[in-house]
């Protein structure tokens, strides 16, 4: 994609929509103890772990879910077999499933597993709306750090392409001033992993006071060196 003046405004309102979307992220998370089930002592941040690690609200729930329908598979097989056995032992039928029964539900719904499982889908239940509204805000800043890389990623590739040695300064220096560090080192980041680049720590160089945290080093030998030259020790 060609960058245009025009395009360049709309990067920089993506730029800004993301610091606020990650504000609200940032509250989402700090606030979610706050909710009716950890106040009753019922949640932990174990749950914050599983929301913050899933994209969406059904995958969340997926795999509690699954572990509740794997000890509930677990509790009628146990139940069937003790069942059994304590007929064979003597038990009158009616009080071999009595105590069959209660022996099962003590154990599988006092099993951690499935007292975890309960709690989680009950807490992400009782939140669903400011957890659905948190994956909202997630999948927006993925859609606007998409359209940052198609909109200036070409642009940006296309200057590292006739360096040996580019930094992050050097990029911004050459057009990019209005682009935040992260976005040139996630484009730069892409290229290294297709093999383009060799992804450096500063430290390794004499890098004078730029501050750079990463250099990239082209695997291409035939480029020209232009950028700034770098005493390797």
């Amino acid at each position: 994609m060609q960058l245009t003046e025009e395009n360049k405004k709309i990067v920089i309102s993506k730029v800004y929509e993301n610091e606020m979307l990650a504000e609200k992220m940032n509250f989402f998370e700090s606030n979610f103890s706050k909710s009716k089930s950890f106040i009753l002592g019922i949640g932990s941040d174990t749950q914050l772990y599983k929301i913050i690690g899933c994209n969406n609200y059904e995958a969340l729930l997926e795999p509690e879910q699954k572990n509740i329908n794997k000890m509930k598979i677990i509790g009628v097989v146990a139940l069937i077999v003790m069942l059994i056995v304590l007929i064979l032992m003597g038990v009158s039928p009616g009080w071999a499933f009595i105590i069959s029964t209660g022996v099962t539900a003590f154990f599988v719904f006092g099993s951690k597993t499935m007292s975890s499982s309960l709690d989680s889908k009950r807490i992400f239940r009782e939140n669903k709306e400011i957890i659905e509204e948190f994956y909202s805000y997630n999948t927006k800043t993925y859609e606007n750090i998409g359209f940052i890389i198609d909109t200036v990623g070409d642009s940006i590739v296309a200057y590292a392409q006739t360096q040996q040695i580019v930094s992050l300064d050097e990029v911004k220096k050459n057009g990019f001033q209005f682009l935040p560090d992260f976005y040139i080192s996630l484009i730069m980041d892409i290229e290294t992993d297709d093999g383009k680049y060799e992804k450096i720590e500063v430290s390794n160089f004499q890098s004078g006071a730029n501050g750079n945290s990463y250099l990239y080093k082209s695997k291409i030998s035939s480029r020209p060196i232009t950028s700034t030259i770098l005493n390797i020790d």
